[in-house]
C-alpha cells in the first residue's frame, strides 16, 4: 500500500523526511533527485534516448511487385542510348534523368533486370538516406530510387560510399531523378558519376511493339490500321507521345472492335475521355494545373506566354472571386513552364517563329469540357467571367464564344443565363463574346429555346451593353433568326435608346449592314422596307434607319443598282431609302460617301454603270433638297471626284425643268 504523500510520480514522494530539514542540499533535474553536495552546475543526459536520436529512422523498401517487373520487361522497346546506359551501370551506380511520365522508372528496371532470369529487385522510397542506407548482403541484384527529395544534397563521396556497398553486395543501383535545368551538367560535373539522360523511345515503335503483342496476325493487324487511317493514327501518336500512352492506343485499337473494324472516332473518343478524366483527377489538388489545362483547352493555338499568362488570370480568379480589381493584384500570373509536362501538352513552333502551346491530343479538351459540365459545375461561373475577361480581338473573342456555345450545348442551355453577369461589369469584350455565344446557341436545337429567351429579354433591358451584345449576336445569327425576329429584336435595342450616337445604335447598323450582306434576296427587300417604315418616324428609330441604309448602300450597291434597273415597287423603294437619308442632316455625308464609292466601282469597271445613270436621273425626278445638295456638293468638288460628269449633267437636267416650269407658269 502506498501512502498519498509518496506517489511513484512525485519526484520527491521517496524521499526519507530528514533530508527536507536543508532543502539547499537536494538538487531536482529532469525528474532526477541529488541529495548529495554539488559543484557547479548539474547536467543529466539520458544515454538510452540519446542513443535512439542517434538511429536514423527506418528505410522504406521493398521488393518491385512481380506483376510491375513482367510488365516492364514483357515490350521493352528501348530508349535511345539503352546500351549505353547498361555499359554505364556496370559501375554498380547509375543517374537516369528524365522527364516525368516519359518511362523512366520502366527503363530503369528493365536495366536493373538485365541478363537476370528471375531477378530480385527493391525500390526504395524516394526520401530514404542514402549516405546511411546499407544494402542487403546477398540475394538482391538490383535497387531502384524514384524521385530522392534533394538529390544535389549527395556529395561526391557520399555516391562514391554508396557504390563501393552496393558492389560489394553484388548488386547494382539506379536512382531516378526528375529533369531540371542544368541539373544533368551539375551531376556530371560535381560528381564525375555516370549520368543518363532518359530519352524514351518513338511511340510509333512502342504502339507497333504492343499492337504485335495484342494482334499477332499480321494481316489482322494491317486492316485495323487501314481502317483507322494514316491521318488518324499519326495524330494519335505525335512524338511527344509518352510511351505508356502510345500502349494505350495500341490497347484502344484492338479493344474498340474486336471482331471488326476499329472505327477512328471511337477510338480518338475513347483514347481521349480516359486521358480528360486522369488530368482533371490530378489537376483537382493542383490549382496551376487545373487553370493551365483549362486554358489550353480554351486558347489551344495561342503562343505559349498568352496561354500561360491567362491560366494565371483563371488562377486569380479562382482565388479572389469576381473582384476584377484583385484578379490583377493577389497573385503572380506567371505559371512555371514544368507545369506544362504535367498536363502533357507539346510547344509547336509556327513559320514565324512564335511558340504555340497544344495538347498532345486535340481531342482531350472536348472531353474535358465534357466532363468539367457534368462533375464540375461550380467551375462554370468563373469560367464564363475569365472567357469573357481574357479575350482580345476578334480570333480570341471568337475562340472565347466557341468554348462558352459548348457549354450552353453540353448544358441544354443553361449556362446561357450566365451570360448577363459576364457582359454587365467586365471587360469591354464581354458584350461580344456573349453575343456570338448566344448567336452561336441559336444554332443547337435544346440550346437555341434559351438562347431566343436570353435575346428576348435583353433586348428590352436598361444595361446598354445587354443590348449591345443583343445586336451583335443578331449580326452573327444569318439563317438562324427570320429577318422579321431579328428586325423586331433590333427595334426595342434601338427604342430604349436617347441618342442614335452610342455604341448599342452602331452595333445594331453594323448587324443590318452584316445581315443584308449575308441575306437572300427576300430577306434583303425586307430589310430594306422596314427600314423606310422605321425611316418616316422622328424618333431615334428613324434617325438610326436613314443612318443604316448607307451602311447598306456600301454593303452590296450592284444589288441596289439591280433594283433600280427593275422599275417597279422595289425601284421606288429603293429611292426612297436612299433619299430619306440624303435629307437628314446627320446621315447625308454617309450616304454621300456611299453613292461616291459606288461611282468610283463604276468607273473601275467593277459595276455596270446604266444604273447609276438611272440613279442620278431619277434623283432629278424627285426634286429633293438632299437630292439638289448632293447633286452640288459632287459637281463643286475636284476634277477627279467620281461620278461628277453624272453630277453635272444631272444638274443641267435639274435646272432645264425648273425653266421648263417657270415658263409653263
Amino acid at each position: 500500500m502506498t501512502d498519498e504523500g509518496h506517489r511513484p510520480e512525485d519526484p520527491l514522494g521517496g524521499i526519507p523526511p530528514e533530508f527536507f530539514q536543508d532543502r539547499s542540499l537536494l538538487v531536482v533535474a529532469n525528474g532526477v533527485v541529488n541529495a548529495g553536495v554539488v559543484n557547479g552546475g548539474q547536467r543529466y543526459t539520458k544515454v538510452a534516448e540519446a542513443a535512439a536520436d542517434e538511429m536514423t529512422a527506418p528505410t522504406r523498401q521493398g521488393p518491385v511487385r512481380s506483376q510491375d517487373l513482367r510488365r516492364a520487361r514483357r515490350v521493352f522497346v528501348p530508349p535511345s542510348g539503352h546500351a549505353e546506359g547498361l555499359g554505364a551501370l556496370e559501375s554498380g551506380l547509375l543517374l537516369l534523368v528524365g522527364a516525368q511520365g516519359t518511362g523512366r522508372r520502366t527503363a530503369a528496371l528493365n536495366m536493373l533486370a538485365h541478363g537476370h532470369e528471375k531477378p530480385a529487385l527493391v525500390q526504395l522510397d524516394g526520401h530514404t538516406d542514402l549516405v546511411n542506407w546499407r544494402p542487403a548482403p546477398d540475394g538482391v541484384h538490383g535497387y531502384l530510387v524514384m524521385d530522392p527529395a534533394d538529390p544535389r544534397a549527395l556529395r561526391p563521396w557520399d555516391l562514391a560510399n554508396l557504390e563501393q556497398r552496393v558492389t560489394g553486395a553484388g548488386a547494382r543501383l539506379v536512382i531516378v531523378l526528375v529533369e531540371e535545368p542544368g541539373l544533368v551538367r551539375a551531376l556530371r560535373r560535381e560528381h564525375g558519376l555516370p549520368v543518363f539522360r532518359h530519352v524514351p523511345p518513338d511511340p510509333r515503335d512502342v504502339f507497333t511493339a504492343h499492337l504485335t503483342e495484342l494482334c499477332p496476325d499480321p494481316g489482322e493487324r494491317e486492316r485495323r490500321m487501314k481502317a483507322l487511317g494514316f491521318d488518324v493514327l499519326s495524330g494519335l501518336l505525335p512524338a511527344e507521345l509518352p510511351p505508356g500512352h502510345a500502349v494505350s492506343v495500341a490497347e484502344a485499337v484492338v479493344r474498340s472492335a474486336p471482331e471488326g473494324e476499329p472505327c477512328p472516332g471511337s477510338v480518338t473518343s475513347a483514347l481521349a475521355e480516359a486521358e480528360a478524366a486522369e488530368l482533371l483527377a490530378v489537376s483537382e489538388e493542383d490549382t496551376e494545373a487545373l487553370t493551365l489545362l483549362l486554358s489550353v483547352c480554351a486558347h489551344s493555338g495561342l503562343e505559349t506566354s498568352t496561354v500561360m499568362d491567362r491560366a494565371g488570370a483563371l488562377r486569380h480568379l479562382l482565388v479572389t472571386g469576381p473582384n476584377p480589381d484583385a484578379v490583377s493584384t493577389v497573385l503572380p500570373r506567371r505559371l512555371q513552364p514544368g507545369v506544362l509536362r504535367r498536363i502533357r501538352t507539346r510547344p509547336v513552333t509556327t513559320p514565324h517563329g512564335d511558340e504555340r502551346v497544344e495538347l498532345l491530343w486535340p481531342a482531350v479538351a472536348e472531353a474535358v469540357w465534357d466532363l468539367v459540365c457534368g462533375e464540375h459545375p461550380e467551375l462554370l461561373p468563373s469560367l464564363h467571367r475569365w472567357l469573357a475577361m481574357t479575350a482580345e480581338g476578334d480570333e480570341e473573342i471568337s475562340q472565347a464564344a466557341r468554348v462558352l456555345s459548348g457549354l450552353a450545348a453540353r448544358t441544354g442551355g443553361r449556362t446561357l443565363t450566365l451570360m448577363g453577369d459576364v457582359v454587365v461589369p467586365l471587360a469591354p469584350s464581354g458584350p461580344g463574346v456573349a453575343a456570338r455565344c448566344l448567336a452561336n446557341g441559336l444554332r443547337h436545337t435544346e440550346a437555341g429555346a434559351v438562347a431566343r429567351q436570353v435575346l428576348g429579354e435583353w433586348s428590352m433591358a436598361a444595361e446598354p451593353a445587354l443590348r449591345t451584345a443583343v445586336a451583335h449576336a443578331c449580326g452573327w445569327a444569318g439563317e438562324a433568326l427570320a429577318s422579321e425576329d431579328v428586325l423586331e429584336l433590333l427595334q426595342r435595342v434601338v427604342d430604349r435608346s436617347d441618342t442614335v450616337e452610342t455604341p448599342t445604335c452602331a452595333a445594331v447598323v453594323t448587324a443590318l449592314a452584316r445581315l443584308f450582306s449575308a441575306g437572300g434576296p427576300e430577306d434583303r427587300r425586307t430589310y430594306v422596307r422596314r427600314l423606310i417604315a422605321w425611316s418616316r418616324g422622328e424618333d431615334v428609330v428613324g434617325r438610326l434607319a436613314t443612318r443604316a441604309s448607307s451602311a447598306l448602300l456600301h454593303a452590296d450597291p450592284a444589288w441596289f443598282g439591280e433594283q433600280l434597273r427593275s422599275d417597279g415597287e422595289d425601284a421606288d423603294a429603293v429611292l426612297e431609302l436612299l433619299v430619306r437619308a440624303l435629307n437628314e442632316a446627320r446621315s447625308f455625308y454617309a450616304m454621300r460617301d456611299a453613292l461616291l464609292g459606288w461611282c468610283s466601282a463604276t468607273e473601275q469597271g467593277l459595276t455596270p454603270r446604266p444604273p447609276l445613270e438611272k440613279l442620278f436621273a431619277r434623283l432629278v425626278d424627285t426634286r429633293q433638297p438632299g437630292a439638289l445638295r448632293l447633286l452640288l456638293s459632287i459637281e463643286r468638288s475636284g476634277d477627279a471626284t467620281p461620278g461628277r460628269d453624272l453630277a453635272e449633267r444631272a444638274l443641267a437636267a435639274w435646272h432645264s425643268k425648273n425653266v421648263s416650269k417657270e415658263g409653263t407658269s
